[in-house]
């Protein structure tokens, strides 16, 4: 799902890309690190 929404915030393009992408990738990693320290 991550994967898709980047690709999509790309496709839109503008000034906002890179923080779209950074917003982006740092909830992909909140979240990731979130389920590990749930499940460990």
């Amino acid at each position: 799902m991550t994967v898709l929404v980047a690709a999509f915030r790309l496709y839109l393009g503008g000034a906002g890309t890179v923080a779209g992408l950074t917003g982006i990738a740092l909830a992909a990693a909140v979240g990731m690190a979130a389920y590990y320290l749930k499940m460990g």
